[in-house]
């Protein structure tokens, strides 16, 4: 196809520049060719290959000299390195030391090759200091946001003098024999996020990352709990992107109180334009478990909201506050847990 000519075209011409592309990168910028219309493609390639100013350069020359040259005769073949990784002349036989925990070996030792997944990162130019991203919402803030979910009460150790109630005593009594002393306050906002990982959710996987660094280690919130899912969360969730780590809803539920907010993160189809009636049902059913021990619940939607009509998104929108995923969005997404 032209479209996959494009992106592998795209995909050397930015390696040859030193970005850190590898083969996983090409096979998420395929897969995304088929789940979005094209003209929407270039912007989401961004998202997904590029991590700082320079990389954007970089990524928009590209894709303009991929769309304005003439089609080649042939399509263009990845490095042999990619496709055929050949074997080091200076061993034949690997190691036990070399392999990965719990790795077997497979192939006979004269097969073995490294397959470089990821190229080394490469070197921002000096005129940015500072990393930059890219997202609908920065890291920064996303970190000056978190400051605004507290649910503080004044629960903590008699330490604190309260100097209303000390006049007060000394006008009634009318002189002084020690200040009185009020409850310290205390912070007891309980984060939960759940986040959609894989799929058509990909292309957003930084976005997630950050969210789920700035809240749990730039934030004040005293607990942050996250979870994963793919697509729809059902009666099970997971500790891990990686899916490995399984608990179950019945288990989050039982740490939810009035003073949790939870937070999901997903496309709910929109990605894709898809609408699902067994996403609908299955989401609805999920939030209303949620609700039997929390009422502040917000969604976030990476797709914009014009991309929702006609989709599972659409309906989810009709029983939780959904917002798109940008400053805005995140900021009434915080309100409402906030119950503001």
């Amino acid at each position: 196809m032209e479209l996959e000519t494009q992106i592998q075209a795209c995909f050397l011409q930015l390696r040859a520049e030193g970005l850190a592309l590898g083969i996983d990168e090409l096979l998420d910028a395929l897969k995304l060719a088929y789940a979005i219309p094209s003209d929407q493609l270039p912007t989401l390639l961004g998202m997904l290959w590029c991590k700082s100013l320079d990389d954007h350069m970089y990524f928009k020359s590209a894709w303009q000299n991929t769309e304005t040259s003439p089609k080649p005769d042939t399509e263009p073949t990845l490095p042999d390195d990619l496709i055929n990784p050949q074997p080091s002349n200076e061993s034949s036989e690997l190691n036990s030391s070399d392999m990965l925990p719990g790795e077997i070996d497979k192939t006979e030792p004269e097969t073995i090759g490294a397959l470089p997944l990821l190229v080394p990162s490469r070197a921002m130019s000096a005129d940015y200091a500072e990393f930059k991203n890219y997202y609908p919402v920065s890291r920064r803030f996303m970190a000056y946001t978190w400051r605004y979910l507290k649910r503080e009460m004044p629960d903590g150790p008699l330490k604190q003098i309260d100097f209303d109630r000390t006049v007060e005593i000394i006008t009634r009594q009318g002189f002084y024999l020690t200040p009185a002393y009020r409850r310290s306050v205390i912070d007891h906002a309980h984060l939960v996020l759940l986040l959609d990982h894989g799929g058509s959710m990909t292309p957003f996987h930084h976005y997630l990352r950050d969210l789920v660094e700035t809240a749990y280690f730039e934030s004040t919130l005293a607990q942050v709990d996250i979870y994963y899912f793919h697509n729809v969360p059902e009666t099970s969730l997971y500790f891990d992107l990686y899916f490995t780590q399984r608990v179950a809803l019945t288990a989050i539920i039982e740490d939810l109180d009035e003073n949790t907010s939870v937070l999901l993160v997903s496309d709910a189809g929109a990605a894709r334009h898809r609408n699902d009636p067994i996403r609908i049902i299955v989401t609805e059913d999920f939030l209303n478990h949620l609700r039997r021990n929390t009422q502040s619940i917000a969604w976030l939607n990476p797709m914009p909201r014009d991309r929702w009509s006609n989709t599972s998104a659409q309906e989810i929108e009709q029983f939780v506050a959904m917002f798109p995923m940008n400053e805005d969005g995140l900021t009434q997404a915080l309100d409402v847990l906030r119950g503001l």
